[in-house]
């Protein structure tokens, strides 16, 4: 049977006080299992049900699978864009030869201009929205900072014991003390 190791008296306090911290939450689901990394994408999940967390390991795996990346668009989106681009930049030759006013189809060059180098890599290789793994990173750091400037302003001494024992990182881990 597995028993929770007892954390420092003032880490209890700590993390009572401030559980609606996300930062606690994931402090929280790491010391339930010291010694053993868990990813920011499962923590980010873990963290919004703590302290009910599952920790079991096929369901931390499972959390994982659940990452597809989505595409910004597709290829024959990009293909009548371009189309549309050509064709409005030969309406513009057109009317400037004219004398004609410009300023519409501007407008609307600089829109499809823009969409397109927002979804094509230089290498014009269709772009996959922001991976929910980054997120997951940006989100767990964040946390876990805002936790740790909250420490130290309350308690130098609850700060370097989290400090001593929290590994950050894309793997995040509690070492037990």
């Amino acid at each position: 049977m597995y028993h929770e190791p007892s954390p420092h008296p003032l880490i209890k306090g700590f993390i009572a006080d401030n559980l609606s911290l996300t930062g606690v939450r994931i402090l929280g689901v790491l010391m339930k299992t010291p010694g053993r990394p868990h990813n920011c994408l499962s923590l980010i999940h873990l963290a919004d049900i703590y302290p009910d967390a599952n920790l079991n390991p096929t369901f931390r795996n499972a959390l994982m699978r659940l990452w597809n990346p989505i595409p910004m668009t597709d290829r024959i989106t990009i293909q009548a864009v371009k189309k549309e681009i050509t064709r409005l930049i030969e309406n513009k030759a057109e009317r400037l030869k004219l004398g004609l006013d410009t300023l519409k189809l501007d407008a609307e060059l600089d829109k499809l201009s823009t969409y397109l180098k927002e979804c094509l890599s230089p290498s014009q290789n269709i772009r996959n929205f922001r991976q929910e793994e980054h997120r997951a990173y940006d989100i767990t750091q964040k946390a876990i900072s805002r936790m740790l400037e909250r420490a130290a302003r309350l308690s130098p001494e609850v700060y370097h014991y989290l400090r001593s024992h929290l590994k950050i990182g894309i793997l995040c881990e509690w070492k037990a003390p």
